[in-house]
């Protein structure tokens, strides 16, 4: 084999183009490795996206298995524990109402009961591990925004303490059972079927508006056709019941559909919460309404 003698020029030439060569190869090997590490971050970022469906008492990522995803996304969604709670304010404020209790009763109660919740709030914003144990123990009621925030309980507690304060006793009544499942039917279906209407605001879709409007002039009706006539000799004292449909110009199924769409509407008042908003402002106005529409 006949041997090729190489210049000085060219061995340098070769050797550029070797290291040229190998240059090229780390880049791409580089541009690889960030593809892989931009592609991971994706995934974990989708994974953190859909963490709160999937998380345990501990807010810890749990992954589920195929079969109980459905379930686990029903009960996360839906806020289960939370929305089984609201509803059952609605069986106690009728509860005290055909037991005869007077609303006067609660309003040096209902101020402790703000009163610590709002304490207990401002501790857990002070110490995180107190804040770590409430959730642990008391988060299946919470949403993932109050537990670095204020407690929806304390809004409530608000909400009602108002109304006892500066409302009848029947516009009490009412407007805790609007906001325990008036409100609860809203949110489920809206979550499960608003995606299927339009949207009446930002975050509220007509899907839940209609529920709430359907599940609120049912309660309108129910109360003030059914349980006020039934219990009102024995457990009411004279001022107590403000609306009397016999007393007014608007009749009661027409005053069960305004009651009804000032529920619905209250609840897509975002500048407070609906714990709130939905007792007060719907108290306020159908007070104003009773009184104006009253026969002399």
């Amino acid at each position: 084999m006949t041997e090729v003698s190489l210049s000085p020029y060219q061995t340098r030439s070769m050797g550029l183009k070797r290291r040229q060569a190998k240059t090229n190869s780390l880049e791409k090997i580089d541009s690889s490795a960030e593809s892989v590490n931009v592609s991971s971050v994706s995934v974990s970022s989708d994974e953190e996206a859909g963490q709160v469906e999937y998380e345990n008492e501990q807010g810890q990522f749990v992954p589920t298995t195929e079969s109980n995803n459905k379930q686990k996304s029903f009960y996360y969604k839906h806020e289960v524990p939370r929305k089984i709670f609201h509803s059952i304010t609605g069986f106690w404020v009728l509860f005290l109402y055909v037991n005869g209790f007077n609303i006067e009763q609660f309003v040096g109660l209902l101020i402790v009961l703000t009163a610590f919740c709002f304490l207990q709030d401002f501790v857990r914003f002070r110490y995180p591990k107190f804040n770590e144990w409430f959730g642990r123990n008391y988060g299946f009621i919470m949403r993932p925004s109050e537990k670095e925030g204020f407690n929806g309980i304390g809004f409530f507690l608000i909400g009602l303490l108002v109304n006892c304060a500066f409302f009848t006793k029947d516009l009490t009544i009412l407007t805790g059972m609007f906001l325990s499942w008036g409100d609860t039917a809203a949110s489920l279906f809206g979550r499960e079927f608003g995606k299927y209407t339009p949207k009446v605001t930002k975050n509220k879709s007509l899907a839940g508006f209609l529920a709430n409007l359907v599940v609120s002039y049912a309660i309108f009706f129910w109360y003030y056709g059914y349980v006020i006539p039934k219990y009102h000799a024995t457990v009411d004292r004279p001022g107590d019941i403000w609306y009397v449909p016999e007393e007014s110009y608007i009749g009661l199924p027409w005053f069960a559909l305004i009651g009804a769409f000032t529920s619905a509407t209250t609840e897509l008042v975002g500048f407070l919460d609906d714990n709130v908003t939905i007792p007060v402002l719907s108290s306020t106005v159908l007070y104003v309404l009773v009184y104006l529409t009253k026969k002399i």
